[in-house]
């Protein structure tokens, strides 16, 4: 459903469902990115997301990669994603369209300064 609407507002998505970390940095690797949504469907999967946040970063080819979370924990609790390293997070896929539009512009500002 998000990536539905992401590609309806104009966006280029490349879903990759159950990617393992190793397999989701060498993609972030290898191509551009503007913007990387993580969903998390578990708060089992909580410990290891700043870690995964920061290496994302690191190997991206975007020096700006903005970072997206999503996932009920998030809904309940909108701040853990800033905490964790994420950039932003939405309470449902209309918004998140439009705060990843806002982050990445914002992004893009920061950078043309």
């Amino acid at each position: 459903m998000i990536e539905e609407l992401f590609c309806r507002e104009g966006w280029l998505t490349d879903r990759m469902a159950e990617a393992s970390t190793p397999d989701l940095l060498e993609r972030v690797a290898c191509e551009w990115f503007d913007l990387i949504g993580l969903t998390i469907t578990c708060d089992c999967h909580i410990a290891p997301l700043p870690s995964i946040i920061a290496a994302l970063r690191n190997v991206s080819r975007n020096p700006r990669l903005c970072v997206m979370v999503g996932g009920r924990i998030f809904s309940e609790d909108p701040a853990l994603a800033v905490r964790l390293g994420a950039n932003g997070t939405a309470p449902d896929a209309k918004v998140a369209v439009k705060v990843a539009a806002e982050l990445v512009d914002a992004l893009m500002i920061e950078a043309a300064d």
